[in-house]
């Protein structure tokens, strides 16, 4: 039976069957019966962000002989593209390399989204925090009439226009901001614009 980190290889000497490991000796003379293991380590392989790309091999544990040199290689899926691996891999760069098992090994695909709307201030990660929305008269909306929380000459341009009105939205918020053209404004209140829900 193989201790933890090993794995029955095979036997030498005469035995009935040299690769199984249960098998028998017939005493027919004096025997030396030598059972043979091999070093086994972990692979443990990984994706970050969760749900953004695939490895092969897959997500998980995986046990190799030690010296085993592995193909591993990351397909993202979605938005995202591939944005190199962390860990000992032969080239981090590559989306398709070989991880060597002379140790356990943890190595993680990293993915980074491809969208436009993705890591607009380039801290590395795609989130709120990159969502930025600015409301222009460009776009058809009449935004004098919206009220922000800070209503009125938000950037301190002499000018109260379009450039004050800043939206930070979380995508973990869902709102709904129709606006009606032409709609009087409502300084000094944070309650919707008459015609807005």
């Amino acid at each position: 039976t193989a201790a933890a980190g090993y794995r029955f290889a095979n036997w030498t000497g005469e035995v009935a069957n040299a690769t199984s490991p249960t098998t028998t000796v017939t005493m027919n003379g004096d025997k030396t019966v030598t059972a043979n293991f091999i070093k086994t380590f972990t692979l443990t392989m990984a994706v970050t962000p969760a749900g953004s790309g695939t490895t092969v091999p897959a997500v998980g544990a995986h046990v190799y002989d030690e010296g085993t040199v592995v193909d591993i290689s990351a397909t993202a899926t979605g938005d995202y593209e591939f944005d190199g691996w962390t860990g000992e891999v032969a080239d981090a760069a590559s989306a398709t390399t070989t991880v060597t098992m002379d140790g356990d090994k943890t190595v993680t695909a990293k993915f980074k989204s491809s969208s436009i709307l993705g890591d607009v201030n380039g801290d590395d990660l795609a989130n709120s925090t990159d969502a930025l929305i600015i409301l222009s008269c460009d776009v058809g909306f009449d935004v004098s009439m919206f009220c922000p929380m800070n209503c009125g000459d938000v950037n301190g341009d002499g000018l109260v226009n379009s450039t004050d009105a800043l939206i930070i939205l979380s995508f973990d918020t869902e709102i709904t901001v129709p606006f009606p053209i032409g709609q009087p404004g409502c300084p000094g209140e944070v309650t919707p614009c008459p015609g807005c829900n």
